[in-house]
């Protein structure tokens, strides 16, 4: 009964492992522990924005200017 109960944690834990590897996890936790790299993705990610605005709102402005 015992060993039943160890082989049935071994197995789900090698799951977990298995899908924790296919998602990319130890990728991610590496992700985390570079500021570097957490730093200019952010900065990536707000220049990003920041000009996807600007062109939203030069749109919206210049058809607003063209109707009236």
């Amino acid at each position: 009964m015992k060993k039943q109960t160890s082989n049935k944690k071994k197995n789900t834990t090698q799951k977990i492992i298995k899908n924790l590897d296919a998602a990319g996890f130890s990728d991610y936790l590496q992700y985390l522990h570079s500021p570097a790299k957490i730093f200019f993705t952010n900065f990536l990610a707000g220049i990003s924005r920041g000009f996807g605005i600007i062109i939203g709102m030069s749109v919206i402005v210049a058809l607003v200017v063209w109707l009236l």
